[in-house]
């Protein structure tokens, strides 16, 4: 099982009651890192909430406790919840206060979202006190390298030993790659570049439909031309 430099930290995170807030772009993983983290808990009752479910949204937006209609669990039980996905709530902010200040003693609160500048929006409390914040991006290189099953190249990175003449090469050969590809999990997985340029324009596609629209920006032909001066310039 591949896992991400700050899973180990947020593991940490599940020890105390505070809110533990994770954000960053879609596809980065942050779905799979809550599932790995909900399946290391055994001392406490757990649940999976993805919050692109209409009915799910629906309950918890009209009232946070349906949490409980939902999960099943026992109020009074030490739990965790993992909640994905929060910013489609329309007050996420008094969702999570609501719950934290009601139900921290033994309620534990793991939350995901997509878009950090779209949660910004949407958070009109700071959760000052009751939350950890933590921000996901793409793979760095030696993640990308874990991915790849690259285990001497990591190692020669992470001890700055020197790397064999004839093992140079094959180092570039993956740097290539990665500043080509990016380090989106799903695109350093594929093999075949042509699957690897779909996946990205799939993603790309996704991004302009969902977060543009979320973002409610209103010149998107203005927005659209700092992109391309970004993308020139990267």
């Amino acid at each position: 099982m591949k896992t991400r430099k700050i899973f180990t930290a947020l593991l940490q995170e599940l020890e105390d009651n505070k809110i533990l807030l994770l954000v960053g772009p879609r596809q980065v993983g942050k779905t799979t890192l809550l599932k790995q983290l909900q399946a290391t808990v055994k001392d406490k009752q757990t649940f999976f909430i993805n919050l692109e479910r209409d009915s799910d949204r629906r309950l918890l937006d009209e009232d946070p406790e349906n949490i409980f209609g939902i999960t099943l669990l026992d109020k009074k039980a030490e739990q965790i919840i993992f909640i994905d996905e929060v910013q489609y709530l329309q007050d996420p902010s008094h969702f999570l206060k609501l719950l934290y200040d009601e139900y921290h003693e033994t309620m534990k609160l793991v939350v995901s979202g997509s878009s950090s500048f779209y949660i910004d929006q949407k958070f009109k409390d700071s959760l000052m006190g009751r939350k950890r914040f933590y921000e996901m991006f793409t793979l760095d290189f030696e993640e990308f390298l874990d991915f790849k099953d690259e285990l001497d190249m990591k190692k020669y990175l992470a001890t700055h030993k020197t790397i064999p003449l004839g093992r140079k090469k094959h180092l570039e050969n993956l740097f290539l790659e990665y500043i080509t590809y990016g380090g989106y999990p799903e695109v350093v997985l594929l093999s075949e570049r042509e699957k690897k340029i779909q996946a990205l324009e799939l993603l790309a596609s996704d991004y302009i439909k969902k977060d543009i629209y979320d973002a409610n920006i209103q010149e998107i032909d203005k927005f659209f031309a700092i992109l391309k001066i970004l993308a020139h310039q990267t």
